[in-house]
Formats: structure tokens, sequence, C-alpha cells
């Protein structure tokens, strides 16, 4: 679907990566928890504020 224009680029990111880019625009990381309902199926779920 991409090839033909039709569907967006999707990408992978690592938590760490995330936080890291999350701090680096000027957020602070207030809380993080993974969720997972069946196992490997993990979502990240992160809490940031403003600074």
């Amino acid at each position: 679907m991409r090839t033909i224009g039709v569907a967006p680029y999707a990408g992978v990111l690592r938590a760490a990566s995330l936080i890291q880019q999350i701090r680096a625009v000027g957020f602070d990381i207030l809380a993080t928890e993974s969720y997972a309902t069946k196992g490997n199926d993990n979502r990240r779920y992160i809490v940031a504020r403003k600074k």
C-alpha cells in the first residue's frame, strides 16, 4: 500500500529511545508502565509533563 502512495510510513520505536526523545524536547517523565493482555503483547504507557 505504501508503494502506491496509499499508506503512510510506519516505524517502530523502542521505549528507551522514545523516552529519550520526549526528554530532549523539554518534558519530565513522571511514570512509565508496561501493560500486556496475552503473552508478549506489551504496550508502553508513558506520562510526561512539560518543564
